[in-house]
């Protein structure tokens, strides 16, 4: 199989999970469904894990608008909607992943 061939195989796969998601369970977000549904890379994944544990590590309090910025700059984009961002929160911490952390930040919005 060549790479066009699979590339169109992963986003019908990707398309296909997003409507089960949207018509089966609709407020279901796990970190997983997020970071694919947005299309995040596996660099730009493991950024996001090391910001996240380096926060939990430092015990660091952030803002949501600083968090923002940071996913922002580790996407390389000048702006992300806010929704994409709090989604991405909100399927860490329904992932049971730096739950306390998540809140915090969640809650500065």
């Amino acid at each position: 199989m060549n790479q066009e061939a699979l590339d169109h195989e992963l986003l019908l796969i990707k398309q296909s999970i997003d409507m089960l998601q949207e018509t089966l369970a609709p407020d279901l977000k796990t970190r997983d469904l997020m970071l694919l549904r947005y299309g995040y890379t596996v660099n730009e994944t493991r950024e996001l894990d090391r910001y996240f544990y380096e926060l939990f590590q430092s015990k660091t309090s952030v803002s949501f608008e600083d968090y923002h910025q940071k996913v922002c700059k580790i996407r390389g984009l000048p702006h992300i909607s806010k929704i994409q961002t709090e989604d991405i929160l909100i399927g860490y911490k329904a992932s049971d992943l730096y739950t306390q952390l998540m809140s915090e930040i969640l809650r500065s919005k």
